[in-house]
């Protein structure tokens, strides 16, 4: 879990699981950041909007494509 920085300079979080590798974007996101994974799985971490706000994000598995 953690965040990485693409070719066009735009940064998304990840979480890396038994081999897969699963990219973890917020709505609309130019940033996202991925910080903490509880038991169940659910993820925390922030995202910057295309207006530039931040925000913050609990995800779960299902919340994501792999």
């Amino acid at each position: 879990m953690g965040l990485y920085q693409d070719a066009a300079g735009r940064t998304h979080g990840f979480l890396l699981s038994e081999g897969n590798f699963s990219t973890i974007d917020g709505p609309s996101a130019i940033r996202t950041e991925a910080h903490g994974i509880n038991n169940p799985g659910q993820i925390v971490g922030l995202y910057t909007d295309i207006s530039f706000k931040t925000h913050g994000f609990l995800a779960t598995p299902n919340d994501f494509e792999p």
